[in-house]
């Protein structure tokens, strides 16, 4: 079993381990990118290609079921060249995460306002960015492998770069274009390009020209062979093929992305397109930059109250941090009332509309230890709600007055837990799907009741009528 070290220096095992932020229950990530503020305005703000963003916690059980599928969404991407990357919120508090008044705006690092900017309210939660827009598009799909993916690639990028050549008059109308430029075709027997190769064509837009033609485009296919593969008799399918300044030149290595990306960095020019781009340039600027200073040294000597007189250049202003919306619905401080019928009748009377909820707690562990759990775990997922939340011991719930017209049915053991519409009289139920042992730690006897709160939130919780049928006269 993985143990993990106490504060006392004991192993403590990792299915006894209370909420906590230090617990990092997600296995590493190999192909997915860690995102933070370091690297936000790098990989997603000032990226000219789409990323899919998981906002999570550690602690987060639909995280947990959900990584898996997450981390072979990133890995089957990856092969393809779009990025899957995450933004751990464990440990945020959720109240600057939502710009809660409490917390003024100079108090609200880089990091923390990531997931306030994007009305982040309950994790797993999943966005898909794109070059040039202001908003993410929502995921609200399956958290399945297919369905993610799909999702994915019906946003890919790279449709206009890869036109396909279905006639030679295309075809020689796209070989005249550019003539500076290299050409890359993708010979297929499919109809349309694959996302690798269209992936590879947005990347060095700016470049190379990129074509594709499949097989039922016979004529086009025999025109652009005699063009770019002269020599070959026969031309095995899927084939890459380029023209340099005129020159046919050949891919012959496996049609993976490595070696793709490989090939198109060597036809790139080295100051145009591609992933070295922005490398080049930069180097050019500084070469430029130490001439000009090295020009102006020398001309300073021969006319010093020339150069005196010269304006300096103004300092680069550093990135502005992305401001938090002010529009984001405030965080609520969530906590736990001792459940008895003044408490319910003040906040959950017949006239009320608000949802009240209860966690029925086991005796066998310390009530603070287990509303402690749950407290961190509404403030973390559920801040913006504003339901009424209470615990109370299996034996007191016999003494709550929940209201005249509420007739409560016999409810489960504990662990369990109860949520109940006053106004309406409907009343909806959560228990573990197996009882705990005696004695375990909160995390473990509560470790899914956010499936339940989740319901909740979402409006899809099953509610029963509670309401007591009226007494009829004799």
């Amino acid at each position: 079993m993985i143990l993990e070290i106490s504060e006392d220096g004991d192993p403590v095992p990792l299915n006894e381990v209370t909420l906590s932020c230090a617990v990092k229950s997600l296995p590493p990530a190999s192909s997915v990118i860690e995102l933070s503020q370091k690297n936000w305005q790098k990989e997603v703000a000032k990226s000219d290609d789409i990323i899919l963003v998981e906002f999570f916690s550690p602690r987060c059980g639909h995280c947990q079921q959900f990584a898996p599928v997450y981390e072979a969404v990133a890995k089957s991407m990856a092969e393809v060249g779009i990025r899957v990357g995450r933004v751990d919120v464990c440990g945020l508090p959720f109240s600057i995460l939502t710009h809660h008044s409490r917390f003024p705006f100079s108090q609200v690092t880089q990091e923390q306002s990531i997931a306030g900017q994007f009305q982040i309210q309950g994790v797993p939660t999943v966005k898909l960015f794109k070059p040039r827009e202001s908003a993410p598009i929502d995921y609200q799909g399956a958290r399945t492998l297919k369905d993610v993916t799909n999702f994915l690639l019906e946003h890919q990028l790279g449709g206009a770069q890869t036109p396909v050549l279905s006639s030679p008059a295309k075809a020689d109308s796209f070989l005249a274009a550019s003539p500076e430029k290299p050409h890359v075709v993708l010979f297929s027997k499919k109809a349309t390009p694959p996302p690798m190769f269209k992936q590879l064509c947005y990347k060095f837009r700016s470049g190379i020209q990129c074509g594709f033609v499949g097989e039922k485009h016979a004529q086009s296919l025999e025109a652009l062979k005699a063009k770019l593969a002269p020599e070959e008799e026969t031309l095995g399918l899927p084939a890459i093929r380029a023209l340099v300044k005129g020159a046919p030149k050949a891919f012959h290595g496996d049609l993976k992305y490595p070696e793709l990306l490989a090939f198109f960095q060597s036809l790139a020019p080295k100051s145009a397109g591609g992933p070295t781009s922005h490398a080049t340039s930069s180097a050019g600027k500084k070469g430029a930059s130490a001439s000009s200073s090295s020009s102006s040294s020398s001309s300073s000597s021969s006319s010093s109250s020339s150069s005196s007189s010269a304006p300096e250049p103004e300092p680069e202003k550093p990135a502005a941090e992305p401001a938090v919306r002010a529009d984001l619905p405030a965080a609520l401080p969530q906590h736990i009332e001792h459940l008895s019928s003044s408490q319910w009748k003040a906040a959950c009377s017949a006239s009320q509309g608000t949802l009240c909820v209860a966690f029925v707690l086991p005796t066998d562990s310390p009530a603070e230890a287990q509303t402690a759990w749950l407290e961190e775990l509404l403030n973390l997922q559920y801040a913006t709600q504003g339901y009424h939340w209470f615990w109370a011991a299996p034996e007191e719930l016999r003494d709550v007055d929940f209201g005249e017209h509420i007739q409560m049915p016999a409810l489960g053991e504990a662990p369990m837990a109860f949520a109940l519409n006053p106004r309406r009289a409907r009343l909806a139920q959560w228990a573990p799907e197996e009882k705990p042992a005696p004695e375990a730690a909160p995390a473990q006897a509560w470790g899914q009741v956010s499936r339940f709160l989740d319901r909740l939130v979402g409006g899809d919780a099953h509610f029963v009528s509670v309401r007591r049928a009226p007494k009829e006269d004799l």
